[in-house]
């Protein structure tokens, strides 16, 4: 995940996105059925960085004037990124990811899914990746 901030007078500005690693991820299945868990295993860490990137922009969205201090919004967010971090570790170990087995886990993988499905829909309101904020 990546974000940038500034602020001008009374304005934030910021961009947050999520972003793939491939040197991370599995690249070594190509077809069939463990190829089709292993994409959607991989989705499931790019949906959980912008899950994340989605709650940095909702406190972006709620920062005040008077809370918008440099050193604040540093120790935030990187309060938010140990938190992706954790999320995406309970992922893999729910899920198996390490485990050569990969046909075993669709079931787990499948709940997962859904589960990182409604919590980005419940923060469909920051799915834009940029803005800009008067700060009261």
């Amino acid at each position: 995940m990546f974000f940038h901030y500034y602020i001008d007078s009374n304005t934030l500005h910021y961009k947050v996105f999520p972003y793939f690693e491939i040197d991370s991820s599995w690249l070594r299945y190509k077809q069939g059925k463990i190829a089709e868990y292993v994409l959607l295993h991989e989705q499931g860490h790019f949906d959980l960085n912008e899950l994340y990137a989605r709650r940095i922009r909702r406190y972006f969205n709620k920062l005040t004037l008077s809370h918008a201090k440099d050193s604040t919004i540093m120790v935030d967010c990187t309060n938010f990124f140990r938190e992706s971090n954790l999320l995406n570790e309970v992922y893999d170990q729910q899920t198996n990811a390490n485990k050569e087995d990969a046909l075993t886990n669709m079931k787990a993988q499948y709940k997962w899914s859904i589960q990182i499905k409604r919590m980005l829909d419940s923060l469909i309101n920051y799915e834009s990746i940029e803005s800009t904020i008067i700060l009261k």
